[in-house]
Order: structure tokens, then C-alpha cells, then sequence
């Protein structure tokens, strides 16, 4: 991935609409919502949270895949 982001596989968090996933990390808030406004033009909803000194683009876990070829 591009712009200061990495892979990170296997983080899923559970929230009452469904199950979370980290789509990618980034290093500092700003470039994780610009990654975002790839997710919100694919029509899915995200999340940024600070997450190990990062900051962490979280989707529904369901969307991962596909959300990850967006960002691809």
C-alpha cells in the first residue's frame, strides 16, 4: 500500500452492526482518511482509530477484501 501504510492482517473487532476489520495503518490521521475517501467512493462506511502508535483504516470485516483492491 502507498502514502506511509502497511499491511496488518488478522486484527478483527466486534461491534453491534457486525464484525471490524483493520484495512490498513498509516502514520499519521490525515493520510488515513484520505485513504478513506476511497472507501466512502466504493460506498462502505470506515473508521479511523488510533491503533500502536498508528493510525488504523478500519471497514467492515465482510468489505475487506474488495475495499483493499480500491486502495490497491
Amino acid at each position: 500500500m502507498q502514502n506511509g501504510s502497511s499491511e496488518f492482517e488478522g486484527t478483527e473487532l466486534w461491534a453491534e452492526d457486525g464484525p471490524r476489520s483493520i484495512l490498513a495503518l498509516f502514520s499519521n490521521v490525515q493520510k488515513a482518511h484520505e485513504a478513506g475517501l476511497a472507501v466512502l467512493a466504493a460506498g462502505s462506511v470506515y473508521w479511523v482509530f488510533p491503533y500502536e502508535g498508528q493510525y488504523a483504516l478500519v471497514v467492515k470485516s465482510d468489505e475487506v477484501v474488495q475495499l483493499k483492491r480500491e486502495l490497491a
